[in-house]
């Protein structure tokens, strides 16, 4: 495998960064390269480490397209799921593995582990605080399972399937604009195109993203 390479590239999240903190664009985007290889610079490692940090609410949003993303991988490759509530409960215990992890603060050995931000800076929070995010979690699932949208998908031919959470790119006017599907296929009416929103309402932004996401899918 050749070196891993850190190309320009144009999205949504990223534009949105550079208009409100060029430092924090910098960081994000080239401060941190190679900061996970085992020999490089404590600096570079930090930086690595810290940019990993998620809170407890980007977590549960994180768990729950994981988890969402693995289920629609299965149905598409003709694998067969557990119940919905296994599946619920396979994603919690990974996230009480990996509260622990990050609990030890072990991510600055195994950078790619999770990494919360209420461990690194020592946030003192309730178990009920915890126990919360967890439910948000088991809700989202749940929801999701019993929704007109999975029984959907639960039938959709192998053939008409086309992406889910796959980093993809196209080229607009010489710039590489990158994109992320929750979830993609055809019909024949044409290709239809998933979101999943765990968070905020984002009402008010969703047209350049809708614009990106027609535009590689023409």
């Amino acid at each position: 495998m050749g070196e891993l390479k850190n190309r320009f590239s144009w999205s949504k999240s990223r534009d949105e960064m550079f208009s409100t903190c060029l430092r924090r664009y910098y960081y994000n985007y080239y401060a941190f390269w190679n900061g996970w290889r085992s020999d490089a610079p404590e600096p570079v490692r930090r930086i690595y480490v810290l940019k990993q940090l998620s809170t407890r609410q980007m977590w549960a949003g994180n768990k729950v397209h994981e988890c969402i993303a693995d289920s629609l991988q299965k149905l598409r490759h003709g694998i067969a799921l557990p119940e919905p509530e296994k599946v619920v409960a396979i994603t919690i215990d990974k996230m009480r593995a990996e509260f622990r992890s990050s609990r030890e603060k072990n991510y600055w050995r195994f950078p790619k582990s999770c990494a919360l931000f209420e461990h690194e800076y020592d946030i003192d929070l309730p178990d009920s605080a915890w126990q919360k995010n967890a439910e948000v979690v088991r809700i989202s699932l749940h929801n999701f399972f019993r929704s007109p949208t999975y029984a959907k998908l639960s039938e959709l031919p192998a053939n008409q399937w086309l992406e889910t959470e796959e980093f993809s790119a196209f080229d607009l006017e010489g710039t590489r604009v990158m994109v992320v599907l929750d979830c993609s296929f055809r019909t024949d009416e044409g290709i239809t195109i998933i979101d999943w929103k765990t968070g905020r309402s984002m009402e008010g932004e969703k047209s350049v993203q809708l614009s990106c996401y027609a535009l590689y899918a023409h």
